[in-house]
């Protein structure tokens, strides 16, 4: 299925250097080849959309094994790098921003996100133009007056692709900010169900059982995952809370010790 959008405003001048999704929008529908980011391979929007650090370092490999670097190539190369470096903090891989880019709507909503402000004019034509604005949440902003709007579109995005790990971690992390625990649990559940790999989805559904008061879950998942991040210091520092909530003051004491070595 295709949709179309209609817009006098999305077209540049001529010779303006800028593009944005053209006059005619159609909406990328995952596993079909159509829209702004249409690829000889759609694994790449396959794996873009779902947004864990793996299938984002995959989307990547396969957009520089194409050989091919226009602008939707460089659009898309630097979505993966900016979701890489905000959202998954714990990730070592980078990925290099094309240096040459022109202005245009994804990269515009980044910016504006970066700047702890929620785009509202990104005309939300497909799947990013409608989860990118939300990256503000990871941004040192206090503002909170976009959330509700940050939900209706992160719930939107899920329709498009209820696969997603991004779009279902942002959802966590939002319900987490708004103090609607038990929610993000469920989204950060349904994330790591889709991808068990990935730290941050793990590190935080453990994090909001603590605010849930589950401190016996929390010793035992914090522990089971610091075996596989042994020097992760937030992690470290819940493996000392949940003990000590628990009763095991001796390793409270040794989790402790480890964060201030680190710190």
């Amino acid at each position: 299925v295709v949709f179309f959008l209609f817009s006098c405003s999305s077209t540049p001048k001529s010779g303006s250097g800028e593009f944005v999704p053209s006059e005619i929008t159609s909406l990328y529908v995952p596993g079909k080849n159509n829209g702004f980011f249409s690829f000889p391979d759609p694994g790449i929007m396959t794996n873009m959309e779902i947004g864990s650090p793996k299938y984002l370092r995959q989307a990547v490999t396969k957009v520089k094994n194409s050989g091919i670097m226009t602008d939707k190539e460089k659009v898309i190369l630097t979505i993966a790098s900016e979701i890489m470096s905000t959202v998954w903090v714990s990730e070592t891989t980078y990925i290099e921003k094309p240096k040459d880019i022109s202005p245009n709507v994804y990269t515009e909503a980044i910016a504006t996100a970066k700047s702890g402000l929620y785009d509202e004019n990104t005309g939300k034509y497909d799947f990013f133009t409608t989860v990118l604005p939300s990256l503000v949440l990871f941004s040192s902003s206090t503002d909170t007056s976009y959330y509700p709007q940050a939900l209706e579109d992160l719930n939107s995005a899920l329709k498009m692709n209820e696969n997603s790990v991004l779009v279902l971690y942002m959802l966590g992390y939002l319900h987490e900010s708004m103090g609607n625990y038990s929610e993000a649990l469920k989204m950060y559940s349904r994330a790591i169900e889709l991808d068990g790999d990935c730290f941050e989805c793990c590190y935080r559904a453990i994090n909001v059982k603590l605010s849930l008061g589950n401190y016996g879950d929390v010793y035992r998942e914090a522990e089971n995952l610091l075996k596989k991040y042994p020097q992760n210091l937030d992690l470290l520092k819940l493996c000392a809370k949940s003990s000590y909530y628990v009763g095991d003051y001796a390793k409270a004491e040794d989790y402790i010790a480890q964060v201030l070595q680190q710190d």
